[in-house]
């Protein structure tokens, strides 16, 4: 395991460290041409190692009466676990939280890595998050994204599609 000397960061980089069972994650957010090993040489990504997929999709609608679907729990649930079911995803942990007056934020922790939404109902409109540890083709992201503009009557959809993997080399 490479082990890369991160002290050339600057003091506003946000680095947020983790620990899953034995395995320590270190996410920093900074481009990753900024990222250099102990010698000083930059590293970039690789390319062709796409290996995780995070699906960001803002979506609207516009009908009175889709707002309270995004505000019950059981719809919330029986949508998220369709799209789980259907892709094979594996739900460890289901997490809600109801916000006065309005709004939901729902967190499903997946064997995968999580799915979560995000409910402005007083906006008519919410943001989801699917990041999955292993790399979906256009056509399965293309499903995901159809599911939930179906299913949550979305009128308005703006999806972000990026892959995201741990391989850098040296420039």
């Amino acid at each position: 395991m490479n082990l890369y000397n991160l002290s050339h960061l600057k003091k506003k980089t946000n680095i947020i460290i983790g620990r899953r069972s034995s395995t320590v994650a270190m996410i920093i957010v900074k481009p990753p041409s900024q990222f250099k090993n102990e010698a000083g040489i930059n590293l970039k990504m690789e390319s062709s190692d796409k290996i995780m997929t995070h699906i960001l999709l803002d979506g609207g609608w516009l009908e009175e009466s889709t707002t309270g679907l995004l505000e019950d729990e059981a719809s919330i649930r029986e949508i998220f676990d369709g799209i789980c079911s259907a892709q094979r995803f594996t739900v460890l942990h289901r997490v809600f939280h109801f916000f006065e007056p309005q709004g939901v934020t729902c967190v499903y922790v997946l064997g995968e890595s999580h799915l979560s939404i995000h409910t402005w109902p007083e906006k008519k409109c919410c943001s989801i998050d699917l990041f999955c540890c292993r790399q979906l083709d256009r056509k399965t992201i293309d499903e995901i994204v159809d599911w939930f503009r179906d299913n949550l009557a979305l009128v308005h959809v703006k999806t972000k599609i990026q892959y995201r993997s741990f391989a850098f080399k040296e420039e």
